[in-house]
C-alpha cells in the first residue's frame, strides 16, 4: 500500500480560528459542504501537509484514517476533521517556491485540499524531517 502526499490549506485568511484550532490540535479539518467532505480523502498512512496561505507549510503528520465530525459555529456536523499522528509544527514554514522547486512544476495552493506527485511530497516530507 503506496502512502499519498496530501495538502490541506488551514484557511487562515478567512478564518484564522480554525486556522489555529488545527495547529493547537494536531488535526487536518475543513468546514461546510462540499469543503468538508475531502477530508473523507485522507487515508490511514497519507503524509499531511498543513498550508497557511502566503507563508507555506506550516505543520506536517500522518493520517489516522478515522474521520470526526463537530459542530462548527452552531450548525451541526459542519466540520470534519481527522487527528494527526506523528504531528509537528515547523520552525520555519516550507515556503510556496520551496514546495514548487521540490515538485518541479507548478502548484495552485487555492484548493481546501490536494494530493502532491509522490516524488515531490517524498522530497517535501524529507526536508521538514531533516530541516525543520
Amino acid at each position: 500500500m503506496t502512502n499519498t502526499y496530501i495538502v490541506v490549506n488551514t484557511n487562515y485568511k478567512y478564518n484564522e480560528e480554525a486556522h489555529n484550532e488545527m495547529l493547537h490540535n494536531g488535526k487536518a479539518a475543513a468546514y461546510y459542504s462540499p469543503w468538508k467532505d475531502k477530508i473523507r480523502r485522507i487515508q490511514k498512512g497519507d503524509k499531511v501537509f498543513l498550508y497557511k496561505s502566503g507563508t507555506g507549510i506550516v505543520a506536517a503528520g500522518i493520517g489516522t484514517g478515522t474521520v470526526d465530525t463537530k459542530d462548527y459555529k452552531g450548525e451541526p456536523d459542519e466540520e470534519y476533521f481527522m487527528i494527526l499522528d506523528s504531528f509537528r509544527r515547523l520552525k520555519e514554514p516550507l515556503s510556496a517556491g520551496e514546495i514548487r522547486k521540490a515538485a518541479g512544476r507548478n502548484i495552485v495552493f487555492l484548493q481546501t485540499l490536494f494530493s502532491l506527485p509522490d516524488e515531490a511530497g517524498k522530497k517535501i516530507w524529507r526536508r521538514i524531517h531533516e530541516n525543520h
